[in-house]
């Protein structure tokens, strides 16, 4: 415990140095050391106004950059029951496959957030490996080349091990664009990045509806949740809602 102890403090000094002349925004920052997760929360009254919790750990998330689009793939698995899940397996099924099996998941579902090839590419070969049902809203369903298992509907919840994942239809990159809300974070496709959104002049996009989609279901979830893109890096709720340029003059009471 005390080796833990010595990593975490090591851990929150080079996190407040590196925070230095940060907006002051709720900027969550997550990190796990062995056993144990520890969550730095900024407010917006007061960069120094830092809540510090130690969390038993309990879930694990695994992000993969795949293809020559680098989508990112997320796999989520819960220790406890040693059961997972899979979003947007887009390229590179062997890469996916070894750290499913480093971790020693169970894959029990593969979400879909849209259709698009660089998001669907392996979902096939990742199926007739793991025999997870592969689930995606059937406006993007004719994308496979393959009858999907199951089609996501907007508030659908998703079991995997002892955490419930809801679906979140928002439309606009694609007809059936989704978002999965798990909790603490949530995983946006290409309908939310870190400074900007997905592209909305593909068949069948729309780019009001994504704004309208983002305001009325994604902010509203919070500001410290944890945004997790279809590609680049993380961000949060907040940060999104305050400086990213598309919604600072789309937002709508």
């Amino acid at each position: 415990m005390k080796y833990k102890t010595l990593l975490a403090k090591k851990y929150l000094n080079t996190f407040l140095i590196n925070c230095i002349g940060l907006r002051k925004i709720p900027i969550p920052a997550i990190e796990w050391i062995d056993n144990i997760k520890l969550q730095f929360i900024f407010s917006t009254e007061s960069s120094f106004n830092l809540q510090y919790r130690c969390l038993e750990f309990s879930k694990m998330l695994r992000k993969m950059g795949v293809g020559p689009y680098q989508a990112n793939c997320y796999i989520m698995g819960c220790d406890k029951t040693s059961e997972g899940l899979v979003i947007d397996p887009g390229d590179e099924v062997l890469r996916i496959v070894e750290e499913i099996s480093r971790n020693s998941l169970k894959i029990r579902q593969i979400l879909i957030t849209h259709g698009h090839i660089d998001h669907i590419g392996a979902a096939k070969e990742l199926r007739d490996i793991t025999k997870a049902p592969v689930l995606i809203h059937s406006l993007d369903a004719p994308a496979l080349n393959f009858p999907p298992d199951g089609h996501l509907q907007d508030g659908q919840k998703i079991e995997v091990g002892h955490y419930s994942i809801t679906a979140i239809h928002t439309p606009g990159h694609s007809p059936g664009g989704m978002c999965f809300y798990a909790p603490g974070a949530v995983f946006t496709g290409d309908t939310l990045f870190a400074g900007s959104i997905g592209r909305t002049d593909f068949a069948g996009g729309n780019h009001q509806q994504l704004i309208e989609g983002v305001i009325k279901k994604i902010f509203p979830l919070g500001d410290d949740i944890r945004v997790y893109p279809g590609h680049g890096p993380a961000t949060t709720v907040g940060r999104e809602r305050l400086t990213n340029p598309f919604f600072r003059m789309s937002q709508t009471p």
